[in-house]
Formats: structure tokens, sequence, C-alpha cells
């Protein structure tokens, strides 16, 4: 549980400077990748929750590989990923 507090609290705080009702994207460094868990982490140290049920994540992403993240977000903070694309292979 606390684990997931601190990624739900890691997430408002990255988000918390966006506009409300807003479409948004980011460039990330993936450094880990865990499926069964569906935790991103950027090279930065930040851990990302994925639904994988509403975004595809390739078989063939790994360590190194950069992604483009648009998300949607409200004056509340990060509301969901709404795709996910690799923008360059490691």
């Amino acid at each position: 549980m606390k684990k997931t507090t601190g990624i739900a609290i890691a997430l408002m705080t990255l988000f918390a400077h966006l506009a409300p009702a807003h479409a948004d994207e980011m460039n990330i460094k993936v450094a880990a990748w865990d499926a069964q868990k569906s935790t991103l982490t950027t090279a930065a140290g930040t851990i990302i929750m994925i639904d994988q049920s509403k975004v595809t994540i390739p078989d063939t992403l790994s360590v190194g590989d950069e992604v483009l993240i648009d998300f949607n977000s409200s004056e509340d903070g990060f509301t969901g990923i709404t795709a996910f694309t690799v923008t360059k292979d490691n």
C-alpha cells in the first residue's frame, strides 16, 4: 500500500503544474519496465503506472529506449495515459 501511495503522490506531483482538462505529452528515457506490475521507471527515477488495457506497450520495449507518452490531466492532476510511442530504440 505504501508503494502504491508513493507512486500516486509522485504522479500527482509530476503533473500538478498542468492546466485543467489538459492533454499533454512527455518524452522519457526508459530505465526499467516491469510488464507484470505495469510500471515504467524513467531515467530520472520517476515510476509511472501504465494501464495496459488502455495503451499498448511493445514487447520489444527495453532499457534505454526513448518514448513519447501522451496523457490527460486536470486541475486535480494526472488522469491517464492516452498513447505510448517508442521514438528511439536502444
